[in-house]
């Protein structure tokens, strides 16, 4: 077996990030209770669980806790060389606005092969308003992320966290989310294969 070889087979299927960090934690409930970053810390081991469940090998990454972090993210992800990778956010604006969208690099193909694949999972397990695929182009939130990364990559955001009852809904329902979206990367990594 050659270098690349090996390096390709240590490679994991799916890289999954925890969004924002412990000491900027991304958008919260009115209340204060949830962050997005306490959100995603309580929801990626669960996808990460269930991708494994369907021999998907997973690796959980999280930015360092310092204003610099975001940058070396794209850097982190690439040393990995995962197959794709999923960014775990919640969206936010006020406490009307709902739904499930997927951010994806608006150049890639096959990152929005995937984001309609976890959009279908998503919108299938909440029942959310379908907010559709958002194609990120430079200069718009996320981009550094989206454009930094070999792999497709992608950005969930399954509700907002500034509607309360989007947030009952993500809560209840954080299983059902996980497998559904465990099985569309499934399903992405069967009909991909390793592309990139």
């Amino acid at each position: 077996m050659t270098w690349a070889e090996m390096h390709q087979a240590m490679s994991p299927d799916l890289a999954i990030v925890i969004g924002h960090r412990a000491s900027a934690q991304g958008a919260g409930t009115a209340d204060g209770s949830l962050t997005e970053y306490r959100w995603s810390c309580d929801f990626v081991p669960l996808l990460a669980e269930e991708c494994q469940r369907l021999d998907l090998s997973v690796a959980v990454l999280q930015r360092n806790d310092t204003p610099t972090g975001y940058a070396a993210l794209p850097g982190q992800i690439n040393a990995l060389a995962p197959r794709f990778v999923i960014s775990s956010h919640l969206n936010a604006f006020d406490s009307h606005a709902s739904g499930s969208l997927v951010a994806y690099w608006g150049h890639s193909r096959h990152a929005r092969d995937l984001a309609e694949l976890l959009q279908d999972a998503q919108v299938g397990a909440l029942g959310l308003r379908d907010r559709g695929v958002l194609p990120v182009q430079r200069g718009h939130r996320g981009w550094p992320l989206l454009m930094g990364v070999a792999a497709p990559v992608v950005i969930i955001e399954p509700g907002f966290i500034s509607n309360p009852d989007d947030v009952q809904r993500l809560q209840e329902r954080r299983r059902e989310l996980a497998a559904a979206l465990a099985d569309a990367c499934a399903v992405y990594r069967d009909v991909t294969g390793v592309a990139a």
